[in-house]
């Protein structure tokens, strides 16, 4: 059996609801790790943005309130 790269993923620790929020955690090292974390995801066809980072636990927050807009380029 062959392992296989897959890209344009990241994977999701933790998916869970606060109010009325769903909330995504991934693992963060560090600010640079963060920079590099796409804006914004999409799981089961809900699209989340990046919010912030814990240092402390080492995981950055996606959540699905957040407001987004698609860009445009001409």
């Amino acid at each position: 059996m062959e392992a296989k790269i897959v890209r344009d993923h990241i994977v999701i620790r933790a998916d869970y609801s606060l109010a009325d929020c769903r909330v995504l955690e991934t693992d963060c090292a560090d600010h640079d790790a963060f920079v590099a974390l796409p804006r914004v995801v999409e799981r089961d066809g809900v699209k989340f943005g990046l919010t912030g980072w814990n240092s402390d636990r080492g995981m950055a927050y996606y959540k699905n309130w957040i407001a987004l807009a698609k860009v445009v380029v001409r």
